[in-house]
């Protein structure tokens, strides 16, 4: 059955449909939340009825219809509360799910092939359903004000490809291969350097600011100050985003595998002279490329290359992760030009939760480093890549960016992101529990 309380008042968001309002207090967002307890609160209302014919409810799986698409959906209360029954009729046990205000999918309970489940929930409410074990979406309903007595969860187009229900592990080993030593040290020149250093507040307190963050012509549009390097309007996030991996860490510098080079080259070479464009303004503020420009070479033209560098990522972050990933986004080629700087940031916490770059080429001058700061930890650390290397990295929960001024003709890189299967956004009354509690997490380094 459900658990945890019902639902909400209006712009509240609610653990589980179908509730009394309780009372609100406004948000770090300044929305108004509910209280973060959740002791002593009702179940939904629920009642699983079993179809003495269910065996001929049981139907092909090359059904007519394609599965629905994921989206970013979330509940909203649009009214008072109605029954709707579910029936399972896709041919397969189904995880019934309710969407919360923070679009982050909560657990209702599992439809057995021919059962049908009656649930007491609001109008605005979104229901989901999922193939129990592979996840894949098979049903999304947003609840009308006069919705029908029965509801109908049926096989779709998708279902014929299941994937698998756990993870292949077979390759794990090769992954754990190419991870690079940590502890390699940064010596010679900076250009070559494929290693990790740690800056101290104090380094951090005497960088030029000319060689940092914004300059003063940069900064129309923005808040931010001459020499800043790090953003901190979202800095909120951190404390309730989950994470995938050990809390201390965030990242991860490897080697990429044999396939992603077979992938990349020489295809990054060849587009370069055929495919490469001006990169458009980048939203939000964080990068100069209004001033120092950047091209791309964009994946969209490339569909193939695309699907096979997000197919072998997803191996290679659900093995970091150790879990099932859904797909968010996967760029094209950001090819930085001199005096380039991308300044210290989280990434979007729907979508952006398991991150790669991959260093695809670079001409330079001096090294450029990638930066990632930790919560909970001084000082920050500069990860320094060479082409066919890559770093991982919790993008919504690890600060990161290049704020140095990039100082050579060319750097080439490809994002990718990925999400838990589930995962649609925090919900700010669930502070992430190692955030205050981590014991290793006031280290002096990350």
């Amino acid at each position: 059955g459900a658990r945890g309380p019902r639902a909400l008042g209006a712009h509240a968001r609610s653990p589980l449909p179908g509730s009394v309002r309780p009372q609100t207090r406004p948000s770090l967002g300044g929305r108004a939340e509910l209280p973060s307890t959740m002791t002593g609160a009702a179940p939904p209302t629920l009642r699983i009825f079993r179809s003495l014919g269910a065996l001929a409810l049981l139907i092909s799986l090359a059904a007519s219809r394609p599965c629905p698409e994921e989206r970013m959906d979330r509940s909203v209360d649009m009214g008072p509360r109605v029954d709707v029954a579910f029936a399972n009729e896709a041919g397969l046990p189904v995880n019934l799910l309710w969407v919360n205000g923070d679009g982050v999918e909560v657990h209702l309970f599992m439809v057995e092939p021919g059962d049908i489940a009656a649930q007491n929930t609001l109008p605005g409410h979104v229901m989901r359903g999922r193939v129990l074990g592979t996840q894949t979406l098979v049903f999304s309903y947003t609840v009308p004000q006069n919705p029908p007595g029965r509801v109908s969860i049926e096989a779709c187009d998708g279902m014929s490809a299941l994937p698998s229900e756990t993870m292949s592990t077979e390759r794990w080993p090769e992954f754990d291969g190419l991870v690079h030593d940590k502890s390699t040290p940064c010596v010679g020149h900076s250009s070559n350097w494929s290693c990790v250093r740690y800056v101290s507040p104090e380094e951090v307190a005497k960088r030029d600011k000319a060689s940092y963050g914004y300059h003063a012509d940069e900064r129309e549009g923005t808040a931010y100050e001459v020499g800043q390097t790090v953003d901190h309007m979202f800095a909120w996030q951190a404390a309730y985003i989950t994470n995938v991996t050990a809390y201390e860490g965030g990242y991860l510098k490897m080697e990429m595998t044999d396939r992603l080079k077979e992938i990349l080259y020489p295809w990054y070479k060849e587009r370069k002279l055929d495919s490469m464009t001006r990169h458009e303004a980048i939203p939000g503020g964080f990068t100069n490329n209004h001033k120092a420009y950047f091209d791309i070479i964009p994946l969209s033209a490339f569909p193939q290359v695309k699907a096979a560098i997000v197919k072998e990522m997803r191996q290679v972050l659900e093995w970091w992760t150790k879990q099932k990933l859904r797909h968010s986004e996967t760029f094209g080629v950001r090819i930085y030009r001199r005096d380039a700087m991308l300044v210290n940031h989280l990434d979007r916490q729907e979508t952006h939760v398991a991150s790669a770059v991959l260093q695809v080429g670079q001409k330079v001058d001096e090294g450029w480093p990638i930066e990632v700061i930790h919560p909970h930890r001084p000082g920050r650390k500069e990860v320094y890549l060479q082409p066919g290397q890559m770093i991982l990295y919790e993008g919504a929960r690890i600060t990161h960016g290049r704020p140095m001024r990039f100082r050579g003709r060319e750097f080439g890189n490809i994002f990718t992101h990925f999400a838990p299967i589930g995962w649609y956004g925090l919900d700010r009354n669930r502070e992430n529990p190692f955030f205050r509690t981590s014991a290793k997490a006031h280290g002096d380094e990350l």
